[in-house]
């Protein structure tokens, strides 16, 4: 099975809400639907889905370098062209994208889900968190209509106002919150360190199931004196995309890392990671960069392989944020989605 051709989409997507957090703002998700064809017939999918506020190339940096690097691949064997991409000289979300593609193509050959040939023992079924945007005076509708769907854990970006003013608010929130509720918080590293042991103090005793990156910059040692003083998980985010492997799993006492593909370059960098962590009994939840349906097809195989035993909730439930797709994304049912068997990634684009 060798590849015949690569063909590249251009996309702009309108968000429904403009999506907020202390270093970053979007009205609109851009990318590139990168198709990957071989003799077979067999068709491989890709989203190339630059953020770079986030720890990508930007999007033109992104073009560019597909457009360098797709002709190289015409004649491969898949296998061959996998092997190819840990010498490439190129940004996180081109390889994600190339290498999304290559996998949806070698499992469809394969008949085999992309969440199998991951890991043979992945879960059935992937619990998803809601991510309900930033807090504000407008989140308890966000809330209320999440709950209604059947999520359990709803995340909500904080550090983008004062802190007594976000304290306030989510005292008003878990005042009649649901008991079998949850807030996860991310703070995108919003805060200095006095601010965030004042905030961690302050929601001690909320139903805060988790924080991300509370601080500001990586020192290790700091978050793990934060995590010392607390009994709400705390979780690297951000860090991962700057912090060595090494520095990764030095995280005890820290209990959390957040992967996204979209940022660390792909699916397998991203298992390889989760697997390291696992192995040190750190935990690992999957999220996207509320990329295409493409891409969170490819966050939620990764979700069902990491967490086989399908504890967590992953951060994976974000199409609802665009106002239009590519193709349909994973459906969820009480915030869960029961994984498919069929081959491949499991996306189908529209048209």
């Amino acid at each position: 099975m060798k590849i015949t051709d690569t063909k590249l989409r251009p996309y702009s997507i309108p968000l429904k809400e403009k999506w907020l957090s202390h270093s970053h703002s979007s009205d609109t998700r851009q990318g590139y639907l990168l198709q990957i064809g071989d003799t077979l017939g067999n068709i491989g999918y890709g989203d190339c889905a630059p953020l770079p506020g986030h720890g990508t190339e930007t999007s033109a940096e992104a073009l560019k370098s597909l457009e360098q690097q797709l002709p190289s691949f015409s004649g491969l064997q898949t296998t061959d062209a996998l092997n190819k991409l840990p010498d490439m000289n190129v940004g996180p979300a081109v390889r994600c994208a190339i290498e999304m593609a290559l996998l949806d193509l070698k499992t469809k050959k394969e008949d085999i889900p992309l969440h199998k040939w991951l890991n043979p023992k992945s879960s059935p079924m992937v619990k998803a968190n809601a991510n309900v945007g930033a807090l504000n005076q407008d989140t308890r509708e966000r809330i209320d209509i999440a709950i209604r769907q059947g999520y359990k854990i709803l995340k909500l970006k904080v550090g983008l106002f004062k802190p007594e003013e976000e304290l306030k608010l989510l005292n008003q929130i878990c005042t009649d919150l649901p008991s079998d509720i949850q807030l996860r918080l991310d703070a995108n590293q919003a805060w200095d360190t006095k601010t965030a042991k004042y905030i961690l103090k302050e929601i001690e005793q909320m139903p805060i199931e988790s924080l991300e990156e509370p601080i500001a910059g990586s020192n290790l040692d700091t978050l793990r004196q934060l995590q010392d003083g607390t009994n709400i998980t705390m979780a690297l985010d951000e860090s991962t995309t700057y912090l060595d492997t090494k520095q990764l799993l030095q995280l005890k006492p820290l209990r959390r890392i957040i992967v996204k593909p979209t940022v660390l370059g792909g699916v397998l960098p991203a298992l390889r990671l989760g697997q390291q962590a696992h192995d040190l009994g750190v935990e690992t939840v999957v999220t996207t960069t509320v990329d295409s349906a493409a891409g969170v097809w490819a966050a939620t195989q990764l979700a069902a392989a990491l967490d086989s035993n399908g504890k967590l909730h992953h951060g994976i439930a974000t199409s609802g944020w665009l106002q239009q797709d590519l193709g349909a994304g994973p459906k969820f049912t009480n915030g869960c989605i029961a994984m498919p068997q069929t081959s491949g990634l499991g996306f189908v684009p529209y048209n």
